[in-house]
């Protein structure tokens, strides 16, 4: 990971305008101010607030890390079984299966957290493939893309964040 650097209040705005397209209708001013970034390698660069890490860009998609609870906990949320952990923790995509409740509407190619059963903890972000409506009647299949999850390389570059 290269040394950080503070953002420019303009750059800044492009970040959250960028994060803002993806996230949809969710206010992301209060990260305008003090925002910073860091490449994680040549295609992926994390921006930091206050030292921490609240938004990734991969290869030009913006979204909120796992660590930015003020994003997540406006998101849709997935709840997912036991036994989905592993997998979503290995870069694997959501199947229906392991999708034990659905909170929140969302439409196709919306971002959504998922969180386990037995402790309510974020473990990934994913692309959704079906909106919330169609979600309630699959019972096999993929349903979302995995794009950011705990033990992946952007959580182990987060890991190397010192304030």
């Amino acid at each position: 990971m290269s040394r950080r650097y503070h953002l420019k209040e303009r750059e800044v705005k492009k970040v959250l305008m960028r994060a803002s397209s993806v996230l949809g209708n969710i206010d992301t001013s209060p990260f305008i101010r003090g925002m910073e970034a860091a490449k994680i390698d040549p295609l992926n660069e994390m921006f930091l607030v206050d030292g921490l890490p609240v938004f990734i860009d991969a290869k030009g998609e913006v979204f909120p890390t796992l660590l930015n609870n003020k994003i997540l906990e406006k998101l849709p949320k997935l709840t997912v079984d036991l036994g989905a952990l592993t997998h979503l923790c290995n870069g694997a995509d959501l199947m229906a299966p392991g999708i034990i409740n659905v909170t929140g509407d969302f439409r196709a190619g919306a971002i959504a957290v998922v969180i386990d059963e037995k402790f309510s903890k974020p473990i990934a972000l994913v692309r959704t493939l079906h909106s919330s409506n169609d979600l309630f009647g699959k019972k096999h299949g993929k349903v979302a893309l995995n794009i950011h999850y705990v033990g992946d390389r952007f959580w182990e570059a987060f890991k190397q964040v010192k304030n």
